[in-house]
């Protein structure tokens, strides 16, 4: 199961977070590991807070595990010295998404890898890049 996050108000996160809470009882005790990419980001971290409050496992994605300063409000989360688990990955670089997911029962998207070109200016369009990347 795969949800997919943009800028939502509270109800709505509040609401995917019930979702994912809603899985058979029996299924939730074998596998309430939840996988959420972009971790260190502001949304995101609103996500993990819910999740270990609702009893879930948590692996969050970051870029980096050596910025102490970006990692430290998500380590001093309640519950996070027990359920969340912070993981290294490139979201540029599928190769890694099957050990990211591996015994998630679920993943709550809320990266945005964001590329910049050398001379400072935004991409003309996101759409042209979504049709460069486009799988066939």
């Amino acid at each position: 199961r795969v949800l997919l996050i943009a800028a939502f108000p509270r109800q709505a996160m509040s609401d995917l977070v019930e979702a994912a809470s809603n899985e058979p009882q029996k299924k939730r005790k074998t596998n309430n590991l939840v996988c959420v990419t972009g971790a260190s980001g502001y949304l995101a971290a609103h996500v993990i807070k819910s999740l270990l409050a609702n009893g879930h496992c948590v692996r969050g994605t970051v870029r980096s595990l050596s910025n102490e300063v970006k990692l430290a409000p998500l380590r001093s989360l309640p519950g996070a010295e027990k359920g969340l688990e912070l993981v290294e990955a490139d979201m540029m670089a599928p190769s890694g998404f099957k050990s990211m997911l591996e015994g998630c029962s679920a993943l709550i998207h809320t990266a945005t890898p964001v590329e910049i070109p050398l001379d400072g200016k935004p991409p003309a369009s996101n759409m042209e890049d979504a049709k460069r990347l486009q799988i066939s």
